[in-house]
């Protein structure tokens, strides 16, 4: 495990940054994630998923207890140690029915990871499905584990059970370290302008129709010209198929939508010049 925590630990000091950044905005963020639930369906439904999996974890998390009761007698020198970490894990996988409600206030227990292990350890329980399937490798690690003995055994009853939570959340947020990094600090910003921006694009899409609606009826008041309206109404709906297509890019252009949305809001009026010009 010590060589796995020490790559680990690369992982979890990068993202130390980035969550200590983020604990302040999750909370923020909690908020506006709902609302970009409704723009971001695909992530609402990972999101679900996620949560499905964290109340699988707990079943899970019992039989850690029992993978753990098994690792008392391979290490014999973390014997004593692992009889009291046996009994912290049946309390952990108590505290796993309180996993989801615990995971807002995880950030701030994170950025003082070592002080706060003991309490995060309870939070991260919940987790330990993914760290099921890397039990064998824990196991395969107990020679490292046996040098990291002294240094650990203050710390033993939490990187017993935040090793492999950690192993497991690296699988979890694995895909989104890399947007986390770059859009933590964006996020908390823009999150509120994202959900502004998704009711601007719906609202966008509104004008559109009712300038094609004004187009219809300027068509009747000239002959001429409803020739050229009807025209302009095509290309006006076809523009509503843009931003319903612009709308996807919006989440793989995030980093974009600020510098859009400015050039977005100059377009609109354009387009109510254009109206005019119907």
């Amino acid at each position: 495990r010590s060589g796995d925590v020490s790559g680990r630990n690369g992982d979890v000091s990068g993202r130390r940054g980035d969550v200590s950044g983020r604990s302040e905005d999750v909370s923020g963020r909690n908020g506006d994630v709902s609302g970009q639930r409704k723009d971001v369906s695909g992530r609402s439904g990972d999101s679900s998923g996620q949560s499905g999996d964290v109340s699988g974890r707990s079943e899970d998390v019992s039989d850690r207890s029992e993978d753990v009761s098994g690792r008392i007698g391979d290490g014999s020198g973390r014997s004593e140690d692992g009889s009291g970490r046996s009994g912290d894990i049946s309390v952990r996988s108590g505290d796993v029915s309180g996993l989801s409600g615990n995971v807002s206030g995880q950030s701030g227990n994170v950025s003082g990871r070592n002080g706060d292990g003991s309490g995060w350890s309870g939070d991260v329980c919940g987790r330990s499905q993914d760290v099921s399937g890397r039990s064998k490798d824990v196991s395969g690690q107990s020679g490292d584990i046996s040098d990291r003995s002294e240094d650990v055994s203050g710390r033993n009853g939490d990187v017993s059970g935040r090793s492999g939570d950690i192993s497991g959340r690296r699988k979890d947020v694995s895909g989104q370290s890399g947007n986390v990094s770059g859009r933590s600090v964006d996020v908390s910003g823009r999150s509120g302008d994202i959900t502004g921006q998704s009711k601007d694009v719906i609202g966008w899409s509104g004008d559109v129709n009712d300038r094609s609606g004004d187009v219809s009826g300027r068509s009747v008041g000239g002959g001429s010209r409803s020739g050229i309206g009807s025209g302009r109404s095509e290309n006006v709906s076809g523009r509503s198929g843009d931003v319903s297509g612009w709308s996807k890019d919006v989440s793989g252009r995030s980093g974009d939508i600020s510098g859009r949305s400015e050039v977005g809001s100059g377009w609109s009026g354009d387009i109510s010049v254009r109206s005019g010009d119907v």
